[in-house]
């Protein structure tokens, strides 16, 4: 079955009413109009995949609404298919100068309507994909100029001070520049890695490879390697994941979603905080899931802010509560190596008040898991 939504306008109740029941038989799920005006005010509220739009209208015709249609940033990439009884090369073409995508003429013939609406709909669903890597590729190159120049400034910066004037520095001084270098060392191997990571993710090149697997000690080895980080913030974590809580899953991927989700929390949360892992067991259409819960008490996250976080066109970074930096795509890889499995990642947040981070992975079988 589709899942498209297909605005039919046509004043002849009977022309809308065979397209209707022609593209029914595939699935599509129907809207119409019996006016331009009508067509319009839906298209305010509803979202619509493609439209089918007759050309001869009283008060508005079909070209006029085609123009209002694509004159709106909104509407403008809905694709239009003119339903018309003129087949003369001149109407044709002016369908086309308004914006529209294909006609059919009346009456209709089903083979010949279904072929050309599968068509434009496939040609939008690549369209919004292309649109989709463009913005990535261009947030891609951005965050590399951007982001990689910063320790690289640090080490120019530092490493040509000491060159210079190693004979003049002062032992703890140096000792300060070492820890500066350190640090946009550790930032600058962050990135690349969650760089090259992502890039992977787009090739289809990182296997997935699900296995059944103790989320306990994913997340127990997860907060051993980041003791460091705890015990300098003075936060105290709490591993409410029982033992043998099984999951089949990617050991590489949800190590890596694990230890970003904690990493996430401890930049937010406030030196002498806290911090709760937990589970629950759920369904999701008849099948077994695991849901894992990262709970802090840091900052929060504003819902304008949730929305940023998960979209790498909007590159959105902050910095932690001990001026921590990130490089933005933590969340992303998270979200992406999540659906792999068929979950989902899910954020709530109030500022000031704490956030929960959590997501869903397949539960093992009950006969080897629980």
């Amino acid at each position: 079955m589709n899942n498209y939504t297909i605005l039919i306008v046509d004043d002849v109740a009977k022309n809308i009413q065979i397209a209707a029941q022609i593209l029914q038989t595939e699935g599509y799920e129907i809207r119409f109009a019996k006016s331009g005006k009508a067509a319009i005010d839906l298209l305010k509220t509803k979202s619509i995949d493609l439209i089918l739009l007759d050309i001869m209208m009283p008060e508005l015709d079909g070209y006029e609404v085609c123009k209002m249609i694509k004159d709106n940033p909104k509407t403008s990439n809905i694709p239009i298919i003119f339903i018309t009884a003129k087949t003369d090369a001149e109407s044709i073409s002016q369908g086309f100068e308004f914006g529209a995508v294909d006609y059919i003429t009346k009456p209709f013939n089903s083979l010949e309507l279904l072929a050309r609406v599968k068509n434009q709909l496939k040609i939008k669903l690549v369209e919004k994909e292309l649109r989709e890597a463009l913005s990535a590729k261009n947030k891609f190159f951005s965050i590399i100029a951007h982001d990689l120049k910063n320790p690289f400034s640090g080490f120019l910066g530092l490493s040509q001070m000491m060159s210079q004037e190693f004979d003049k520095i002062r032992p703890e001084d140096l000792k300060e520049y070492s820890k500066a270098i350190f640090t946009s060392a550790t930032s600058l191997y962050k990135l690349l890695e969650d760089l090259l990571q992502w890039s992977r993710t787009q090739l289809g090149t990182i296997p997935y490879e699900p296995e059944q697997l103790d989320i306990y000690e994913l997340a127990f080895n997860n907060l051993f390697t980041l003791e460091k980080n705890i015990f300098e913030k003075r936060i105290t974590v709490f591993n409410n994941i029982r033992p043998n809580t099984i999951a089949f899953c990617d050991r590489n991927m949800i190590t890596t979603v694990i230890r970003n989700l904690v990493t996430n929390a401890i930049k937010f949360t406030h030196p002498g905080g806290k911090i709760t892992l937990s589970y629950k067991l759920i369904e999701i259409q008849s099948r077994d899931f695991i849901e894992v819960s990262i709970k802090d008490t840091g900052v929060g996250i504003s819902e304008e802010t949730i929305e940023k976080l998960l979209d790498i066109s909007a590159h959105y970074t902050s910095l932690g509560t001990n001026k921590e930096k990130g490089t933005g795509l933590g969340l992303i890889l998270c979200k992406e190596f999540i659906e792999k499995h068929g979950g989902a990642l899910k954020i709530y947040s109030s500022l000031g008040e704490g956030s929960i981070f959590s997501f869903t992975i397949p539960a093992a079988k009950k006969e080897v898991g629980f």
